[in-house]
């Protein structure tokens, strides 16, 4: 059916911006369409609203800067036979153009590029020798054709593609087949995975197969395609939109974010006959592993290549994920458009000038012989620019890498001044990189505007977390070299090549800055890795990450004795923070993840003499533990902070003590977390754990 849509186009209008507004609004006239088809994008907005809806037209004025997030957003949204409308200046001059965007990209203190914009005259370059777009001057000649889409036709009570049909069916069978047996579809945009789960969603409801079914995600945006479709599949249901529930006389289908899922207790999971998880990449790999536990019966989609790509390292962590906690998957990848045809040029055109096209080649490990055969080397934006291959294979490793690379992380690649970039290869091949954003810097006047919290200077992300919420004046000052993604070619990690980069960067970098900071998703994995290269932790964030649902970690090794001493004063200070956000805001922080941390703070806890009777009392006289509770803080935070403890006090009792004399956990939780059999056994463990700190006092 799709091989019979006419299809989508772009039209560029390349002129003075009041011509290009002018021949927009006549075309528009032209084509004689509702408002509701059309979507002409304002400066400032995000455009989330419109993520699984149709539009003919979409509009975007590059006068107010080209956001490539936007462009891939929307472009989705087209239908066939639409078209996707972009006012510009004239191909040769865009480059040039004072883009508002490049002003984004600037950090504080420093002027937008002299050269123009490197990503913009890529852009050009490809646009020039691209055959089928439409470009329109105030000097052109052709007629500007109208445009009339054509909605793609299909009954909702059944899928509208082969692919759809049978991810249905699979679908289905994760409610009434064996557990743990999830369903895992992907796609490239506008394949209709959203809609099949709504299909399958309102199916299982009309049969009886399920009464209650949760959808989640990392925001209500990325499926309410998913709620449309399940609302006109069940006759006579309720859409309320403020409550996110659709209601049927045989069950309900309702969204619940996913850190609110992971806050609820495991046996409420089994009250959902079938979770669904929408654009599951923007949760995070260690998010999905916490609901895999959780739910016995669910349902993945995923989106590959899109506006908030994936890639293969996302699938590679999640499939391992699979293998580890399941008896095995359904895995289903939707091929066919539903809102556009087969081999549709616009798609294709944007894969091109978004790089959505980075083809997944994996490396031929054979050739990786050793640490001692690698070379590392920066690469130029303009080395970048130049090499169309060169610049795929940076991106193809940035997206395999982190799942969620945007078309926007191209356009700093490009054009950021103080973006730089290393990479590691294996002969003639990139296997690893390292970002770097430089920042910092600051006069001492804007730096105590960040600590008074009055300003917040662009593009300065380490310095400003260190003064506005450690109040360190100083992080403004020095010269910061921030690690904003460091990659390896996934069948290549864990292998120590993160590591070797570190310490060449560390080489290249000494005398030149400051220090050198990460932040990132933090998980016991990652801390550890940054741990072992040096790197110290000195804040972590109260609230999660949004999409990927982990707390951001601040790290940094110090260059220069002034960083050493900004170094030495954060940790301090995060120390008596970490203890105070255990007790409140990190509740449900990972033991694990805590007890990492702690053993990288190393900052000693001794008791004091009047502690000790209160601590022998506790550890060998049964003194009750609730009589007991300023002494079990104090032995809590000497087994957290203190890395010779860790040889001699168990795993689970370290856990034990952060958990219930930190984070106030209750006894129960604590129980069924460490597999223990109640208050008692929790309590004989804590008393044990007293008797190895004394001992070692």
């Amino acid at each position: 059916m799709t091989a019979l849509l006419p299809d989508r186009r772009l039209m560029l209008f390349c002129g003075p911006e009041t011509w290009g507004e002018k021949a927009v609004k006549k075309l528009i006239a032209n084509s004689a369409l509702c408002d509701d088809q059309i979507y002409w994008h304002q400066a400032e907005e995000n455009a989330l609203g419109i993520l699984g809806q149709d539009r003919t037209i979409i509009v975007i004025n590059a006068y107010h800067g080209l956001d490539p997030d936007i462009v891939g957003r929307t472009s989705g949204t087209i239908i066939a036979g639409g078209a996707l409308l972009i006012i510009c200046p004239q191909l040769d001059e865009w480059p040039a153009h004072a883009d508002p965007q490049l002003k984004k990209l600037t950090p504080y203190s420093s002027d937008p590029k002299n050269s123009g914009s490197h990503y913009l005259r890529r852009w050009s370059k490809i646009l020039t020798a691209l055959e089928g777009i439409e470009i329109h001057s105030p000097a052109g000649k052709t007629p500007v054709k109208p445009v009339i889409g054509e909605t793609p036709k299909f009954a909702l009570d059944k899928a509208c593609t082969d692919d759809q049909a049978a991810a249905v069916e699979a679908l289905i069978k994760t409610v009434t087949g064996q557990r743990r047996l999830p369903t895992i579809i992907t796609a490239d945009r506008g394949r209709g995975k959203s809609a099949a789960m709504g299909l399958a969603a309102a199916q299982l409801i009309t049969l009886g197969k399920a009464q209650h079914i949760i959808v989640t995600s990392s925001g209500f945006n990325r499926v309410r395609s998913l709620f449309k479709h399940a609302h006109a599949a069940l006759e006579d249901s309720d859409f309320n939109l403020p409550q996110k529930t659709l209601d049927h006389a045989q069950g309900r289908i309702r969204y619940v974010s996913a850190d609110s899922l992971l806050a609820q207790r495991k046996k409420d999971a089994l009250d959902c006959d079938l979770l669904l998880v929408d654009e599951a990449a923007t949760l995070g790999v260690s998010m999905l592993q916490e609901l895999l536990l959780r739910f016995p019966r669910l349902a993945f989609a995923s989106t590959e290549h899109g506006y908030e790509g994936s890639g293969r390292g996302f699938s590679l962590k999640f499939k391992q994920l699979i293998k580890e906690h399941c008896r095995g998957s359904r895995f289903f990848q939707l091929q066919s458009p539903v809102r556009w045809a087969n081999q549709d040029p616009l798609e294709h055109w944007l894969k091109q000038l978004l790089l959505l096209n980075a083809k997944d080649t994996a490396f031929d490990s054979s050739k990786f012989t050793s640490l001692a055969s690698l070379s590392f080397a920066p690469l130029s934006q303009q080395d970048l620019v130049k090499d169309e291959q060169l610049l795929h294979r940076v991106f193809q490793l940035l997206s395999d890498a982190h799942y969620q690379t945007r078309p926007v992380d191209l356009r700093h690649l490009l054009d950021a001044p103080n973006s730089h970039l290393w990479v590691a290869r294996a002969e003639k091949h990139i296997i690893g990189l390292v970002w770097l954003m430089f920042e910092g810097e600051l006069d001492e006047d804007i730096s105590l505007d960040i600590v008074a919290g009055k300003r917040r200077p662009q593009g300065h992300l380490i310095p400003q977390i260190l003064a506005a919420h450690l109040g360190l004046v100083d992080a403004g000052r020095l010269r910061c070299a921030r690690i904003q993604r460091i990659v390896v070619e996934p069948d290549l990690q864990n292998k120590g090549i993160g590591g070797w980069m570190l310490a060449q960067l560390k080489t290249h970098l000494a005398g030149t800055v400051d220090y050198l900071a990460s932040s990132f998703g933090s998980n016991q994995q990652l801390v550890r890795f940054w741990n072992q290269a040096q790197f110290k932790p000195v804040r972590l964030s109260d609230k999660p990450n949004a999409a990927s649902g982990l707390h951001s970690a601040l790290v940094l090794h110090p260059f220069s004795d002034s960083a050493s001493l900004l170094q030495r004063d954060a940790q301090s200070i995060f120390a008596r923070q970490f203890i105070a956000q255990l007790a409140g805001s990190l509740r449900g922080l990972s033991p694990a993840l805590a007890c990492e941390l702690g053993r990288d703070l190393a900052l000693a806890h001794p008791l004091q003499a009047t502690e000790l009777e209160t601590t022998f009392l506790f550890a060998y006289a049964s003194r009750p533990y609730e009589s007991s509770l300023a002494v079990a803080q104090k032995l809590a935070q000497t087994a957290l902070f203190s890395p010779a403890l860790e040889t001699v006090l168990s795993t689970t009792m370290r856990h034990l003590f952060v958990m219930r004399s930190l984070q106030n956990r209750s006894w129960h939780h604590c129980a069924e977390r460490l597999g223990l059999s109640g208050k008692a056994e929790c309590v004989q463990l804590l008393r044990q754990g007293a008797q190895i700190i004394i001992s070692e006092h």
